[in-house]
Order: C-alpha cells, then sequence, then structure tokens
C-alpha cells in the first residue's frame, strides 16, 4: 500500500507539474493575447485618426475643386471678353500704349502738384516764421510798456536760453 500511495503521489506531483505547465502557458497565452488585442485597438485609433485626417483632405479637396470650377468659369469669361475686344478692333498693343498714355499724364500731373505741394509748404513755413516774430515783437512791446526799466534790446527770436544765459540761433 505504501507503494501505492507513493505511486499516486508520483502522479499527483506530476499531474500538478503538467497543471502548473499549462497554467503556466496559459498566462503566456493570455499575455500574448491581450498585447496582440492592444496592438489591434492601438493600430484601429491609428487608422481612425487617419480616415479622420483624410475626410478632412477630402472635404478641403471639394472646396478646391469648387476653386478650379470658379476659375475655370473665370478662364472662359475672360476669354470671351478677350475675343470680344478683339471682334472689336482692339489689340493688346493699343490697350497697352493708352494705358502707358495714362501712366506718363499721372507722372506729369504728380510732378505738378508735388511742385505746388512744395511751393505751398514753403510759403506756409514763411507765414508761419512772420507769425512767430510778429508775435515775438509784439511781446517785447508789451514787456517794454510793462516795465520799461528793463532793456529787452539784447533779446532776440533767434536766441535760446541754456542754463539761463541767451546763447546763439536757435
Amino acid at each position: 500500500m505504501a507503494h501505492d500511495e507513493d505511486h499516486l503521489c508520483h502522479d499527483v506531483e506530476k499531474l500538478l507539474r503538467k497543471t502548473f505547465a499549462l497554467t503556466s502557458l496559459v498566462n503566456v497565452k493570455v499575455k500574448d493575447w491581450k498585447r496582440a488585442k492592444d496592438q489591434r485597438i492601438k493600430e484601429d485609433m491609428e487608422h481612425h485618426q487617419e480616415v479622420e485626417r483624410l475626410q478632412v483632405e477630402v472635404n478641403c479637396l471639394g472646396g478646391l475643386q469648387q476653386e478650379v470650377e470658379r476659375l475655370q468659369t473665370e478662364a472662359n469669361r475672360l476669354d470671351v471678353d478677350l475675343a470680344n475686344k478683339t471682334q472689336e478692333g482692339l489689340s493688346l498693343s493699343e490697350e497697352r500704349s493708352k494705358i502707358s498714355n495714362e501712366i506718363e499724364d499721372l507722372k506729369k500731373e504728380l510732378i505738378r502738384k508735388e511742385k505746388d505741394f512744395t511751393m505751398a509748404t514753403n510759403s506756409f513755413k514763411k507765414d508761419v516764421a512772420q507769425f512767430y516774430l510778429v508775435g515775438f515783437k509784439d511781446a517785447l512791446e508789451r514787456a517794454t510798456i510793462i516795465n520799461s526799466t528793463i532793456d529787452f534790446l539784447e533779446l532776440d527770436s533767434g536766441k535760446t536760453v541754456i542754463d539761463g544765459k541767451l546763447v546763439g540761433d536757435s
């Protein structure tokens, strides 16, 4: 009976080792399966993001297609306009010549207006200077009337006060 018990213990031990080995193998397989599942989920998310990005691109391309159609319509309209101008006898060189003449006329007018502006500016500067001098002389006369004991002869509209002294031209 001891022999049967030993044999039985040995069989149980053998079965336990097999069970442990199978459990370990199942754990490895479960981990592999979970890793593969996580990888599939990650790939699915990346694919979903790529699909969204592509949908945005498709929407943009739809907008571009509309822009191409609009530009094609505009090009067709311009072709018709060009054909009409050619039929009317206006060549591109005639149009260019007209525009060049207009530009030259505008340049001449600009030069004339610049001269007028310079003259007006210089006249204004002279008027401002004259106004300043008249005001200065008027102030001197009033100061002389108010206080006749002070000699204002050294005062000059072109001099500046620096550190309490009259110095050179301003």
